[in-house]
């Protein structure tokens, strides 16, 4: 017998929220939006001129990437010089930084980066004075641009967002900065970019990468702050080919990312930081 055909009265493998949620799987609440630019919020909490270094300085807040280093152990919390990147990893953050940096600039500027192609062996080469990347990239570059340009939901994004505004909850000493952020109808929308080796493995990455835990941040501070319900999405660009795919959280996934932060939250407030415990101890 196929468990599948099992009908016992009365009896769900679901929730009632959950049941509304897979029925609005096929509703998107982007696909048909008219996005406008958020409203200014107040500078008690947003700042929207603040580097990129300015904004990593210790300031006694609390990023999503310090949070995230608490599934690790203590000791990496308290601690980020723990964490040490290959040559390798610290090539990808740059072309990660390369894509933010170029939105960016599209969204404020109103015009892409200049960017040309040189003479290098090494596809990850980067040269940041002379504005010069590999062939390869240049290509990469040109299709994500475009994938952007003909999207009728980023073409919006490109036009009306605020890019890389930074959130202090002063209360509960946390700081988020949004790579983007529109408003939709009585939401705001947060987008995150992401450049990722391969697409389809992203369903992977976020808990491997703790992104459900930015998201579930992210989404609670910014709504917290600005009295917003908050939707979360994912701009996933390949590193490879420059296809662009948006990956839309719905409500209720989204409601388990914040439990997520708020599980993590409560043990960051227990750490002995004079003290802090490094990895558990396993026996198998």
């Amino acid at each position: 017998m196929n468990l599948k055909d099992l009908k016992i009265p009365g009896f769900t493998p679901h929730t009632a929220e959950q049941v509304a949620d897979i029925a609005s799987k096929t509703v998107s609440r982007l696909e048909n939006a008219v996005f406008t630019r958020p409203p200014v919020f107040d500078v008690e909490f947003a700042k929207y001129n603040t580097s990129n270094e300015d904004y990593h300085k210790h300031d006694g807040y609390t990023s999503s990437s310090q949070l995230k280093r608490l599934q690790k152990s203590e000791k990496h919390f308290v601690d980020d010089s723990i964490d040490s990147y290959g040559d390798g990893a610290q090539q990808a953050f740059q072309l990660g930084t390369l894509v933010h940096d170029d939105i960016e600039h599209r969204i404020k500027e109103n015009r892409w980066s200049e960017w040309n192609a040189g003479t290098f062996k090494t596809k990850s080469k980067i040269d940041t004075v002379k504005r010069e990347v590999h062939q390869d990239t240049i290509e990469m570059i040109q299709r994500y641009r475009d994938e952007f340009n003909e999207s009728y939901i980023l073409s919006q994004l490109l036009n009306n967002a605020d890019a890389e505004v930074s959130f202090y909850d002063h209360n509960r000493k946390y700081k988020v900065r949004a790579d983007a952020i529109v408003q939709n109808g009585n939401r705001i929308e947060i987008f995150d970019y992401k450049t990722v080796a391969n697409i389809e493995g992203f369903k992977f990455d976020i808990k491997r990468y703790g992104y459900d835990i930015s998201a579930g941040m992210y989404s609670d501070i910014i709504s917290t702050l600005t009295g917003y319900k908050v939707g979360f999405n994912f701009v996933l660009i390949c590193k490879k080919t420059g296809l662009t795919k948006i990956i839309e959280i719905s409500d209720v996934t989204l409601k388990d990312y914040q439990q997520k932060f708020y599980e993590l939250h409560e043990r960051s407030q227990n750490v002995d930081t004079n003290s802090p415990k490094g990895y558990e101890l396993e026996i198998f």
